[in-house]
């Protein structure tokens, strides 16, 4: 399964999760194409996490979800895997695995179960090491290594993995100022090679400076889509988030800025 540059890579139409007896997400359509970073924002429980794990075939879900054309739920496990790489919020970091090992775990849709690891292989999980910011660190248990550093980690595994669309739930939680923006280069790099990212970010001043959509939601609901500046706007921000934030439009670049109003003052 490919796809050309610009084209739809992920297609989500009208879809609705459930649980507990409610609806965690509502009718909400959404588009990632190869080239994109595609971002999931909204106030704490708006229900992008739980869209995210959906999208990714974690939940159930109603309506049409589509993988390169072909729906979600006809794509065999072993193409999936070769094709969509997940980092969760908070992912599993076996304590006494190295941290190549669990790069290396990225090839294993590419490998089975009875392949053993080829030259290419091997370059690719170097490459992932390298590009993340964790050759330094390769040989280091996963228990020995702090939030940002395990964060990381688990972007080089989905490197490895070589899929043509990367979900990531807040990947830039725990970074400093300079690693997030070498994590948005390293994505944006990423989706130049070809591949479609939707990414949930947290800071809406980091998301309008890194992503080229954004998808605002409220209450499981989009409220907002499009380009940034189109989406972060005081009307919607004021509705997603209240009162107490404010946007602004920086002096020289124009991309929306958003801070609590208490710092405004």
């Amino acid at each position: 399964m490919t796809a050309p540059l610009g084209a739809p890579l992920l297609e989500a139409r009208d879809v609705t999760v459930r649980a507990g007896g409610r609806d965690i997400v509502r009718n909400v359509s959404i588009e990632v194409r190869t080239g994109e970073i595609v971002g999931l924002v909204g106030p704490n429980g708006a229900g992008k996490s739980t869209l995210l794990r959906a999208l990714a075939g974690a939940r159930h879900v109603s309506g049409d979800v589509r993988l390169i054309g072909t729906p979600m739920g006809a794509v065999d496990r072993r193409t999936r895997a070769r094709l969509v790489a997940v980092v969760e919020q908070l992912p599993e970091a076996p304590p006494a695995m190295t941290v190549r090992e669990l790069v290396a775990l990225g090839r294993f849709p590419h490998l089975g179960l009875l392949r053993r690891q080829s030259a290419h292989d091997q370059n690719v999980i170097e490459g992932a090491l390298r590009r993340a910011g964790c050759d330094a660190f390769a040989d280091r248990l996963l228990g020995t290594l702090s939030g940002g550093e395990r964060r990381r980690v688990f972007i080089a595994r989905a490197l490895a993995q070589e899929a043509r669309l990367l979900l990531l739930d807040e990947p830039s939680a725990n970074l400093d100022a300079e690693a997030q923006a070498m994590l948005f280069e390293l994505l944006r790099a990423v989706a130049t090679e070809g591949a479609g990212i939707l990414v949930v970010v947290h800071d809406l001043t980091s998301a309008a400076a890194s992503c080229d959509r954004l998808v605002l939601l409220r209450q499981g609901s989009v409220l907002a889509a499009g380009p940034p500046h189109d989406v972060v706007t005081a009307e919607h921000v004021l509705a997603a988030y209240g009162p107490h934030v404010s946007v602004f439009e920086h002096p020289t670049s124009g991309i929306p800025i958003v801070i609590p109003t208490a710092a405004a003052r």
